[in-house]
């Protein structure tokens, strides 16, 4: 019984301390905003968050709000709502097919196939 107490701790611990960590897909989400924004020229956050924002949706943000779902994504807090939001935003990012395929399965899906 003792045995098992320990094993049960030991799984709770590791639990715990895993779940303090980052998750891959999420740092690679940051890497290709980070590079888009190089990219863009050094833009600040916000600058760089309107500049996606105006790619997907070819329109300016009406409200500061407007571009907080971007935020959102890019910090791994939250996913697109639709496939066809993940799609846009990672062609606003200007990601290579290979990076498309992950940003689908990784982020998104977060399996190894993409489903239709």
């Amino acid at each position: 019984m003792e045995k098992l107490k320990k094993q049960i701790l030991f799984l709770v611990d590791n639990c715990l301390e895993t779940e303090k960590r980052e998750r891959p897909e999420n740092q690679w989400i940051k890497i290709m905003y980070e590079r888009f924004r190089e990219g863009s020229g050094g833009l600040g956050k916000a600058e760089t968050d309107n500049c996606i924002y105006q790619k997907m949706y070819k329109r300016l943000p009406v409200k500061a709000s407007d571009t907080l779902k971007i935020r959102y994504w890019r910090t791994g807090r939250h996913l697109p709502s639709t496939r066809e939001q993940c799609i846009a935003f990672g062609q606003a990012l200007d990601l290579s097919e290979e990076e498309m395929l992950y940003l689908i399965q990784g982020y998104y899906d977060r399996c190894d196939q993409i489903f239709e």
